[in-house]
């Protein structure tokens, strides 16, 4: 399940590949950034997870954000809404740490 995260008034760090340079995104009160991300609140949780989701992202041109220092905001939530299902990116999250395991 995709959600729909939107974010205003604060800061938002962000790189184009894994090892690049992190930039940041000033924003000012008017603006919103939206970002796309699966299934956020149980894969905080995880950072092995996590971890997998960057590299997909980041393979995918998706802006991301954790609390592991891969990226952040300040002064954030508006609004989460429920988007499009996208099963592969869970069977490939699942796939991931099932082959990590002992």
């Amino acid at each position: 399940m995709f959600y729909q995260q939107q974010f205003i008034a604060g800061k938002l760090h962000y790189r184009t590949s894994p090892d690049g340079e992190w930039f940041p995104i000033p924003l000012q009160q008017q603006d919103t950034i939206t970002l796309s991300i699966t299934e956020y609140e149980q894969l905080l949780a995880d950072q092995k997870r996590m971890q997998w989701l960057d590299d997909e992202m980041t393979r995918n041109g998706y802006i991301k954000f954790d609390r592991y220092g891969l990226a952040w905001v300040e002064m954030f939530t508006i609004s989460t809404q429920k988007m499009r299902q996208q099963p592969n990116i869970r069977s490939s999250i699942d796939q991931a740490i099932s082959q990590d395991k002992p």
